[in-house]
Formats: C-alpha cells, structure tokens, sequence
C-alpha cells in the first residue's frame, strides 16, 4: 500500500517539474510544444482520478453503487479535460501551450486558433520537435 503513494508522489513531482521547467524556458523565449503537453494534461488527469480512487476504496469495499459512480466519475473527469483542451485551443495562452488543432510544417509550428469568424494561424520556429520559440513569426488570418 505504501508503494503506491510513492507512486503518486513521484509522478506528481514528474508533472511539477516539467512546469518547472516549462517557466525556466519561458524566461528565454522558449516553450515545449503541444507534444508534449498533451500528454502532461492526460497523464496528470489520470493520475489524479487514480489518485482519488485509490484513496477511496482502501477505506471502502467495492460493490455495484461504487462501480456506477467511477463510471460517472471518469465521464465528469473526461468532460473536464476536454474543456480545458478546448479552452487553451480557442484563446492562446503564452505559458501553456495545450492545443488540439497544430501542426508542424518544416522548421514551423502552426497553431490554428480562433473561432468561425475570426480564425487565424500562429506561426512559431521550431528549435527541435520538442521546443518552440515563443515569439510568433507570423500571423496569417483565415477568411
């Protein structure tokens, strides 16, 4: 039992120190790319619905009620991630760059943001297929 919240300590240090240094790359003109912060928001949702559940059935016994309501627990947990991937999609953030719409075009990444009427590409340099620079190199507006 004792194993498993190492486990958690350790993983929540893991996501901690990837925002970290997430921020210490921000003071540069740096950020890591939507590769690997997307799988930062699933692996730390996971963690913590894990987390939770694990804290609740050592003290509880399953049955078929407990059952039902992980079930709508993960369902609730899903719907909460999506939002937030949504949310940083449609308004750019600089610190965190969780976005579902990109895609990477040479020594570029593109990043399409906005909504129906006002959509519009962000442009970023690549320093490797891990960090991008910050400072948008172009703007290109969709009609």
């Amino acid at each position: 039992m004792r194993k498993y919240r190492h486990l958690f300590r350790i993983l929540y240090l893991i996501l901690l120190l990837f925002v970290f240094v997430n921020l210490l790359l921000g003071f540069y003109g740096y950020a890591f790319t939507p590769l690997l912060w997307n799988p930062w928001l699933y692996l730390g949702a996971v963690t913590v619905f894990c987390h939770i559940w694990y804290r609740f059935y050592r003290n509880h016994a399953p049955n078929w009620q407990n059952l039902v309501s992980v079930l709508l627990s993960l369902f609730a947990m899903a719907i909460l991630v999506f939002f937030i991937e949504l949310f940083f999609s449609f308004d750019g953030h600089d610190l965190v760059t969780i976005h579902s719409e990109y895609y990477i075009k040479e020594k570029t990444i593109v990043f399409q943001r906005g909504s129906l009427l006002d959509a519009y590409d962000e442009y970023h340099e690549l320093v490797n297929p891990f960090v991008m620079k910050k400072k948008i190199k172009k703007k290109v507006y969709i009609d």
